[in-house]
């Protein structure tokens, strides 16, 4: 090992990976191919990014099946894509200066999905593995994509669901309160029959009173 790796693990810095190799490059263009419209959708709601998410999961799950140079993580396929991406820009710039040198560019650049796609790819025969790489992204994506969808459906229920019972409670502080002016009034009710009473009594014994002075006075 030389003195200069040594200092760079000694520093915790990692090893630079392999190269990908022309095989698996055209792999990963080929495994995105299915999935364009989601790869290139420029949308960035939730729903969108979760898309773009599950595809390259499963598009790095299926890379890494069939790669040939070591294991790959997406951030690492995503930067292969964009190279290729900007490798294609500048491929397109020099076709368009050789041919016409007066033409201005317009600016009109073909990814590197859709130039595989017009070029070789559409004149060779893919061969049972790769079918078969596309068969197996295909049914990850759907499951990907329905799971997306019922945990949509979920939530809505749930929205629902807590909708009734913020509207029960509501009904339930109605009962109380009505429950609590009735039982007001009930008291209130009673406390004025309480008053006439005792307004009626004192009334008696004033009656009462008066009756037995005259009794006095006429003794």
């Amino acid at each position: 090992m030389s003195e200069n790796s040594y200092k760079l693990k000694k520093h915790g810095q990692r090893e630079r990976g392999k190269n990908f190799c022309s095989s698996e490059k055209d792999l990963l263009l080929e495994l995105l191919l299915p999935h364009k419209s989601v790869v290139e959708n420029v949308k960035t709601d939730a729903v969108s990014n979760q898309l773009k998410a599950d595809v390259w999961s499963e598009v790095t799950i299926m890379f890494n099946l069939n790669q040939t140079s070591g294991i790959r993580t997406t951030l690492q396929l995503k930067n292969l894509y964009d190279s290729l991406k900007r490798g294609a820009r500048r491929g397109k710039n020099d076709n368009k200066i050789e041919e016409n040198n007066d033409k201005s560019d317009n600016n009109e650049v073909q990814d590197p999905v859709q130039l595989k796609t017009e070029g070789e790819f559409n004149n060779s025969k893919q061969n049972n593995s790769t079918r078969k790489v596309y068969d197996g992204c295909s049914i990850l994506y759907n499951k990907r994509l329905s799971q997306t969808e019922n945990n949509l459906k979920y939530e809505e229920e749930l929205h629902r669901i807590k909708i009734k019972k913020a509207n029960a409670e509501l009904e339930v502080s109605e009962l109380e309160r009505t429950f609590l002016i009735q039982k007001m009034r009930y008291e209130n009710e009673k406390l004025e029959s309480e008053l006439r009473q005792n307004k009626l009594r004192e009334e008696i014994l004033l009656l009462e009173l008066k009756h037995k002075k005259k009794m006095f006075n006429l003794e």
